[in-house]
Parts: structure tokens; sequence; C-alpha cells
């Protein structure tokens, strides 16, 4: 029972390592990145308390998407339709604003979100 375990453990450590080793270094700094602001709220093939990020960048364009990330409530303010959209979609749930967050590092998250995803 305990080396079944082990080599399952041993299997899931391998495929996490050759998945890291297919992400350029934009987006291991972006997986980094999504480890420490996104996964509580987001996954990339499920929903969670925010919608799944993959094919995101498909679905809305680079300079909405930092905009939407470093300040969702601005944009739903300035009433902008999509913005507007998934807050509605989402109960009015309030993304967290990430201001401190820069372009070149919501960039990274971005790439990691498609490398990842297989975009």
């Amino acid at each position: 029972m305990i080396c079944l375990a082990c080599e399952t453990q041993t299997r899931s450590t391998q495929r996490e390592s050759a998945s890291q080793a297919t992400l350029s270094q934009k987006a291991l700094q972006g997986k980094q990145l999504f480890t420490e602001h996104c996964i509580a709220c987001h996954q990339l093939e499920q929903r969670l308390v925010g919608p799944a990020l993959k094919g995101v960048q498909q679905r809305h364009d680079t300079a909405w998407l930092i905009a939407f990330i470093q300040n969702s409530q601005k944009k739903i303010e300035a009433g902008d339709e999509k913005a507007i959209a998934i807050y509605e979609e989402y109960d009015k749930l309030v993304m967290p604003s990430f201001e401190y967050l820069t372009e070149e590092e919501i960039q990274a998250i971005l790439t990691y979100i498609d490398e990842a995803s297989g975009e």
C-alpha cells in the first residue's frame, strides 16, 4: 500500500516537472504570480468563485484584461458592458483590485494561463 502511494506521488511529481519543463520562463513567472494572487478564486478549466480562465485571451483583448485585473470596479463604474456582465454573472461579487501588479506581471500570468491550457 505504501509503495503504491509513493509510486502515485512519484508519477504526479514527474508529470508536474514535465509540464513545468514545457513552460516558458515568462509562464513560470506567471505561474508563481497566479498561485500567489489568483488561485483562491480561479482555475484554468473549472469555475470557482470566478470564471475558469482557459481561453480568456480569446474572449477579451490583453489591454482590457490588464485594466480589469488591475481594477474591475473601475471598469464596472465606467459602464464597461463586458465587466458589468461578468460582475452580474458572478452574483455581483467584487474581484479584488490588483493595481500593484504591473502590466508585465499580468502579461506573465496570461502567458501562464495560455501555455498551461495548451492555447
